[in-house]
């Protein structure tokens, strides 16, 4: 679908507040959010999950990581609109927690690595030029939450690099 191995896509937020009484600016606030697909080999994935929210100094984070394989198919919706679609099935899970300095690391359980949350997820997939940018990008779908294939309902949207 892509040249590139992996996909990546994020966003990030951050508010400096000032006091009032010293005039001097505060720590910053703000959150930010990474996901990143990369094929591990035919079949298989690892998707990454990077979430951080800093409030006044205090910092927490967490690194979702999963190991998936991959079933690849087609998906058309109730408009005639078909798209590929990718549906993971986890293998292996782990995470990686900071909480203001303290570090932590557990591996997903067996019943919540198959859980819904993680299990089964099927994403169409589709290519299209983004009108603001011009640049070409991979917009994916979650068609759990609803079964229409268009850009309205994007959860991810990559940037596709072609050489």
């Amino acid at each position: 679908m892509t040249p590139s191995k992996s996909w990546r896509t994020g966003s990030a937020g951050l508010t400096v507040h000032l006091d009032k009484w010293t005039g001097r600016a505060q720590a910053p606030s703000g959150a930010a959010q990474v996901i990143h697909f990369e094929k591990n080999g035919p079949g298989t994935l690892r998707q990454e999950t990077f979430l951080q929210a800093n409030a006044y100094g205090v910092v927490k984070s967490t690194l979702t990581t999963i190991d998936a394989t991959v079933t690849v198919g087609t998906v058309t919706d109730d408009e005639g609109v078909t798209a590929s679609t990718l549906t993971i099935h986890p293998v292996r899970g782990d995470y990686k927690i900071v909480d203001n300095g303290k570090r932590s690391e557990r591996p997903i359980p067996q019943d919540e690595l198959m859980s819904s949350k993680f299990s089964g997820k099927t994403y169409a997939v589709l290519r299209r030029t983004d009108p603001g940018s011009g640049r070409e990008v991979l917009m994916m779908i979650d068609l759990g939450a609803n079964k229409r294939v268009d850009d309205t309902d994007t959860v991810f949207t990559y940037s596709v690099y072609v050489p």
